[in-house]
């Protein structure tokens, strides 16, 4: 049987809903019912969704539960509802990325991994927010505005993948998010999730018109979750070689879900209180090394580890600028957008409001 609570079916690991969702213990019709009403409810308040698919989710839990009816192969996401950042593409879907200078864009196809969710039996909820492009750390645009963290709001999510860490507040079972410095990492810190960043290569990214769009080894596609296992899970669903992305890694039988069910307890954490000769906050400073102090209590080995990245704070972070702005030349350049021009209209158009 279903939860009593409906608010406890938005809070159950995806792994068990896909297992109650198999057995039959539970409808995909009331789970998507069940997570756009939470949407509803608190999506004004978080404003994490930047489109909600409610029609199309609807239409999918339907077909989902009638391929169980008549007994055909389930994928291990069949009718798990999943958030999608809005910097990937999803078939017949506008992608937005945050921008306003992105507009009545709808692509025929969707991302890679997005595919092989859907694959797997994955029902899409909608589109997440982004700061545009996903280009800093917090999310927040100029279209939809910022999105909060559920636990204190007001407060930002943290960014690029802001929107997708609503799996936090129970606004979906899995989301998708892109980490290049830390856009799946620092939401799923700042909202209490579990965040993923696989090794470059891992989940592929398959970019037109040249295949190496996003081929430079910063930016990876990773999962946003509640658990470590639902983590697993969403990786291994989505890792893998493709023929359309040349920078693909082979398979070599990594078995995610294995793995996370059979971590061992003596666990051991390297650490930097700076990560060599980064500036960092003292509150910060003292939130993470309270952090490591509760970790060694509990039974985990933290080794304080020295770094040295060669050079400077200051000449990393100009080869960040270079490299990231290479990026979003290709990406103006493949749904041509001329930025410089969208930029000066942007920023006039502000002056005249204020």
């Amino acid at each position: 049987m279903s939860p009593t609570n409906p608010i406890d079916l938005c809070f159950l690991p995806a792994r068990e809903l896909a297992a109650r969702i198999r057995r039959r213990d539970t409808s995909p019709v009331e789970v998507v019912e069940t997570y756009l009403r939470r949407i509803e409810e608190r999506n004004p308040a978080i404003n994490a969704y930047t489109l909600v698919l409610g029609e199309q989710a609807m239409e999918a839990a339907r077909a989902a539960e009638a391929a169980i009816m008549v007994g055909q192969p389930l994928g291990p996401l069949h009718g798990v509802p999943v958030a999608i950042k809005d910097l990937d593409d999803v078939a017949g879907v506008p992608t937005s990325m945050g921008s306003r200078a992105v507009e009545n864009r709808v692509p025929k196809t969707s991302a890679a991994a997005v595919e092989r969710l859907l694959n797997a039996g994955a029902i899409i909820l909608g589109k997440t927010n982004s700061p545009e492009f996903g280009h800093k750390g917090i999310t927040d645009n100029l279209r939809f505005g910022p999105t909060s963290t559920p636990w204190k709001v007001g407060y930002n999510s943290g960014g690029s993948s802001g929107g997708s860490a609503a799996v936090a507040d129970g606004m979906a079972a899995l989301g998708q998010g892109t980490d290049g410095g830390g856009s799946v990492r620092i939401p799923a810190s700042f909202s209490g999730a579990v965040g993923f960043k696989p090794s470059f290569g891992r989940v592929p990214s398959v970019t037109r018109p040249d295949a190496f769009l996003w081929s430079h080894p910063l930016v990876h596609i990773g999962p946003l979750t509640r658990t470590v296992a639902d983590a697993a899970l969403m990786t291994s669903v989505m890792a893998g070689p493709h023929v359309g992305d040349p920078l693909t890694l082979p398979d070599d039988g990594v078995d995610y879900l294995r793995a996370a069910e059979s971590m061992r307890r003596d666990f051991r954490v390297a650490y930097s209180p700076n990560l060599g000769d980064f500036p960092v906050d003292t509150r910060v400073a003292e939130v993470v090394r309270s952090a490591t102090e509760a970790l060694s209590r509990n039974g985990v080995k933290v080794d304080e580890v020295k770094l040295d990245f060669g050079t400077d704070y200051d000449t990393l972070a100009r080869l960040w600028v270079r490299t990231i702005s290479v990026h979003y030349g290709a990406i103006a350049g493949a749904h041509s957008i001329d930025l410089r021009n969208q930029h000066q209209a942007l920023c006039a158009s502000a002056m005249v409001k204020a």
